[in-house]
């Protein structure tokens, strides 16, 4: 796990955003993948703490401008992208999208009429993502899926959800699954 120094971000900050050179930059946070910095108060960018998320955020790079502008729901379209080809360090910027995030509290707050709405957005989102045509996409996407973890996920479906279903819905279920089977 790296960590990035204030300086390191800066330098980076203006050798890719040299518009942004005079913006503050401060630390934002951390999360499970990424460390990100505010710059301004208008943009983010995301420093991987492991080299292998650096693939992550060049595909980020390729994908999402093209995403952005074919989905209703708001989502960052990367404007910078930095890579150090000795120490494999990628960096990704891009517009700061702002709102709170829906954590589960704030979720258990709403109305179920609001619920209900927010469900629909979610679920419009999804499909529009899901329908995307990604060999329009001009990058090669890594396979993000082990088989072992499908195998463990498909388990969890058939003691979670098949005893819910009926017997046709299981047939179906089982059915389909042969479509994502190595």
């Amino acid at each position: 796990v790296r960590a990035v120094q204030l300086d390191q971000i800066t330098e980076i900050v203006h050798a890719v955003a040299p518009t942004l050179e005079n913006a503050s930059i401060r630390r934002a946070g951390k999360g499970e993948c990424y460390e990100a910095w505010w710059v301004g108060d208008d943009h983010v960018f995301r420093v991987p703490l492991d080299k292998s998320e650096g693939r992550a955020l060049e595909v980020e790079m390729a994908v999402l401008p093209q995403l952005a502008e074919k989905l209703e729901v708001k989502i960052p379209a990367p404007e910078f992208l930095w890579r150090d080809e000795t120490t494999k360090c990628v960096v990704l910027g891009h517009r700061a999208v702002h709102g709170k995030p829906l954590t589960s509290e704030r979720l258990a707050h709403l109305s179920s009429l609001r619920r209900d709405a927010l469900a629909v957005v979610i679920a419009g989102f999804f499909t529009q993502l899901h329908d995307y045509p990604l060999e329009s996409v001009d990058v090669e996407l890594p396979l993000v899926a082990n088989l072992n973890g499908r195998r463990e996920n498909i388990s969890a479906i058939e003691k979670l959800v098949f005893p819910r279903m009926t017997s046709l819905d299981v047939a179906a279920c089982i059915e389909m699954e042969k479509y994502f089977a190595p």
